[in-house]
């Protein structure tokens, strides 16, 4: 059970040595196979892995950062056809949460569960109160499939229910209505789930957020991963919305997961209808975004060929490890972005763990802790190919200790469940 400390800082719910868990937590440890993090499996884009090798990295890691980003704000802005003033950069997605939630301080706020531990942490150390809308009981019903089911997309959002689930509910629409929070946190596509909120919802959303005059936040870090990702942002809908009866919209987005660049922190928010970025912009640090950051940012946004190859690549993998997963018994559920979320029987983090591969247990994200006896849920990263054969291999020995690494193929009724 979540507690909470008088100085608003939280405690449990997979925090260990008063940090959460995370993805990635390969230091000081023999992972030869990471498969907790959700980055590109193609890497960093060419152009940017050229730079880092140069003398021109060099040059920019002995100068001061461009401060105010500008240069990096204009690339962002080309990208992404939104006024320079608009864009707040980052260092990383999670300096901007943190920066929201100091600049606007919402007594109360709306985030739909399991998410990323970050918003629930600022928002608490802000001081604001968070309820919760608990996505797995739709999730349960509307996306699971065994491997010849069909794939349609998921629409984990749409169930109409509105029975009450401690304090959450299954229809957001009926709560944002009866708790008017003054901030509403989205996901789309969600980590570690992965299913993204049906377009007609997510109008709905923004629609019912502008009556309301509560602002939305939607974290799309994921979105440029997903097939048809321009027209699933949700500043698309704020047009037939119209000005007039649109929400303060921000939309976050990172370098992290599309161009493969974590150690290199950097993120950007954008702001639409009614603009709070200049208010959160005085909440960041001068320089906050490093030399050599900036200019592989700007780098990565002008390689549309990498993107091209990375969607190309993923979908068909993507379908192949649902398809495998499926025969070892997983029981997976809908997923669009660069990962699978699934239900398997515990232990096989640690089991995994002994062989130099790490996947991640979900088991510390609000809404994931109680799986049912035996079970546990996990997400693991679509990697190269071979990679994951490496994983489907491993998998299949520790189920049915087999050691001779046949391929998957070759299962003889052990499964994951």
């Amino acid at each position: 059970m979540m507690k909470q400390k008088k100085t608003g800082v939280i405690t449990g719910n997979g925090r260990k040595n008063g940090m959460y868990h995370h993805g990635g937590e390969i230091y000081g440890q023999n992972i030869q196979y990471d498969f907790s993090v959700n980055v590109n499996p193609l890497g960093m884009p060419p152009g940017v892995k050229h730079f880092l090798r140069s003398e021109k990295a060099l040059h920019y890691a002995g100068i001061y950062p461009q401060n105010g980003n500008a240069e990096l704000t204009e690339a962002i802005a080309k990208k992404e056809k939104v006024p320079p003033a608009r864009i707040v950069c980052g260092n990383g997605a999670s300096e901007l949460i943190y920066a929201v939630f100091a600049a606007l301080k919402p007594k109360s706020v709306l985030l739909s569960v399991p998410a990323f531990s970050e918003y629930e942490q600022a928002a608490v150390r802000h001081g604001s109160r968070v309820h919760y809308h608990d996505r797995m009981k739709e999730i349960l019903d509307k996306t699971a499939f065994p491997p010849d089911a069909s794939r349609t997309a998921p629409a984990a959002f749409a169930s109409g229910r509105e029975e009450d689930r401690g304090r959450t509910r299954a229809n957001i629409l009926v709560q944002l209505q009866e708790e008017k929070p003054e901030m509403i946190v989205l996901c789309n596509p969600a980590n570690p789930t992965g299913e993204c909120i049906p377009p007609l919802l997510m109008k709905r959303i923004l629609e019912l957020a502008g009556q309301l005059k509560s602002t939305v936040l939607v974290d799309e870090c994921f979105l440029p991963f997903v097939e048809g990702q321009e027209k699933r942002s949700a500043g698309t809908y704020l047009t037939d919305i119209g000005e007039e009866k649109s929400p303060a919209l921000l939309i976050l987005k990172a370098f992290t997961k599309f161009y493969a660049m974590p150690g290199l922190r950097l993120g950007y928010l954008m702001g639409f209808g009614i603009d709070r970025t200049e208010k959160i912009r005085m909440f960041l640090p001068d320089w906050n975004v490093s030399s050599i950051a900036q200019q592989a940012g700007i780098l990565a946004l002008g390689d549309e060929r990498y993107e091209q190859d990375t969607r190309e690549y993923l979908s068909p993998e993507r379908e192949y490890m649902r398809t495998e997963l499926g025969k070892l018994g997983a029981v997976i559920y809908g997923g669009e972005a660069d990962f699978l979320f699934w239900r398997g029987k515990a232990g096989l983090k640690e089991e995994l763990f002994s062989r130099g591969i790490l996947i991640r247990d979900c088991s510390n994200f609000r809404g994931l802790e109680d799986a049912p006896k035996g079970l546990c849920y996990y997400r693991t990263a679509i990697r190269r190919h071979e990679e994951n054969e490496v994983l489907l291999w491993n998998l299949r020995e520790v189920l049915t200790g087999v050691g001779n690494r046949r391929l998957p193929g070759d299962m003889d009724g052990n499964g994951i469940c």
